[in-house]
């Protein structure tokens, strides 16, 4: 016998800071898996103060790249480029023991750039696509 599962979340909505208005659900739409095989690789890498380039070229797309900062002290900048970004690069920061995500395709011919702040970082990446 099958089992089934209905999960339905619940917001509490108010135009007013004292929530007098009645809860109202929140009903997203049906999730549709992607056709295509995503993989992912997790590194251990270590970014350092004149930049560590990390490789995407393997990759045909590359949909998002998680980077944490194992470091107590520094923190590490993630530098790339985005499909509809053109020649602008993005950067961002982690704090040190933070993390950054990315949520946009990634350009592939300009690969990941970590680049640590006064000293060497400890960081591990997790990089998805297809």
């Amino acid at each position: 016998m099958a089992t089934y599962q209905r999960t339905v979340v619940q917001v509490k909505l108010a135009d007013s800071s004292d929530f007098t208005d009645s809860p109202k659900d929140f009903l997203p739409d049906n999730y549709e898996p992607a056709t295509a095989t995503f993989r992912h690789e997790i590194r251990e890498v270590t970014a350092v103060t004149g930049g560590t380039t990390i490789e995407l070229g393997m990759y045909t797309t590359v949909t998002n790249i998680i980077v944490k900062n194992r470091d107590a002290t520094n923190y590490v900048e993630a530098t790339f480029r985005t499909t509809g970004g053109g020649a602008n690069s993005q950067v961002l920061r982690a704090a040190a023991g933070q993390i950054i995500a990315t949520g946009t395709a990634i350009t592939l011919t300009n690969d990941l750039i970590l680049t640590a702040n006064t000293a060497s970082v400890a960081c591990d990446v997790c990089i998805i696509g297809t």
